[in-house]
């Protein structure tokens, strides 16, 4: 059995009243589950907040409600059939959902990334992440540039990218999504080396996302359950807040987590 937490935070590089992402994570105690919402309004559709905002609301509330497996598998038909507000306008989404059974749900329209991560230990003292992305973004390149292949918008059907993971017994985890500001499979560069290798980028962003998360891992590991999600969530606003004092942000730029940690002998949620 685990314990599950999750956070959000998103801040913009265009000021916050200009931000058109909307996050939203949530930790019920009762029915031992979590889950986290980003919903990153499509920049070239004007005034994609407000779509934004109710994709969010509806994410949530169906991942809450459902739970792992039905919750994300019936994302995409639950809102291929709400009647949504805001003509033009579009939003992407990432979801992630988790109970105390440690079963892990994702759920991706349009860009962004979702990675795994696990901590390993080259010394006792030092905590060093792997990490691996568990979905690709759906992007369309017979343009010769990456366009968006789906997104959420009032029309309709949605392609959703999907997954079921199941967290090894012992093992901490954390899932963490993305926006397209902080790290998106498209922007990331590729270039060969001269012995046939190819060497893919890792942007600045997200690489100080993972150092702060390396960083926290065993005051994650160790807190009391109740302070679990304002530690992960300082964790994400913190970094967001440094990455944009030094101009590392420039668009509206997201991030959200969801923490699965083996439960102590003898606890039982509630």
């Amino acid at each position: 059995m685990f314990e599950v937490s999750a956070a959000a935070a998103s801040v913009s590089g265009h000021g916050e009243d200009q931000n058109e992402d909307r996050v939203g994570a949530f930790g019920t105690a009762e029915l031992a589950r979590a889950g986290a919402v980003i919903c990153d309004g499509v920049g070239s559709a004007e005034g994609s907040a407000e779509i934004a905002a109710q994709v969010r609301d509806l994410a949530m509330d169906q991942l809450r409600g459902a739970g792992v497996e039905a919750g994300i598998w019936q994302l995409g038909g639950m809102l291929a059939g709400a009647t949504l507000a805001g003509d033009g306008q579009a939003t992407t989404l990432l979801a992630i959902s988790t109970d105390e059974s440690g079963l892990v749900g994702h759920a991706l329209v349009g860009n962004g990334s979702i990675i795994e991560l696990e901590a390993s230990r080259p010394r006792p003292e030092l905590v060093r992440l792997r990490w691996t992305d568990v979905v690709l973004p759906q992007m369309d390149w017979s343009e010769g540039r990456p366009v968006l292949r789906s997104f959420v918008d009032a029309g309709g059907a949605v392609e959703v990218a999907k997954g079921l993971r199941e967290t090894p017994p012992g093992q901490m985890r954390i899932y963490l999504a993305c926006s397209d500001g902080i790290a998106s499979d498209e922007e990331r560069a590729q270039g060969a080396a001269s012995d046939e290798r190819v060497w893919k980028e890792v942007p600045r962003q997200l690489v100080r996302v993972l150092d702060r998360l390396g960083g926290d891992w065993d005051r994650l590991a160790e807190a009391p359950a109740g302070e679990l999600g304002d530690l992960l969530g300082a964790a994400l606003a913190e970094t967001l807040d440094q990455l944009l004092a030094e101009d590392l942000i420039d668009d509206d730029s997201s991030l959200a987590a969801v923490l699965v940690r083996p439960r102590p002998l003898g606890e039982s949620p509630g």
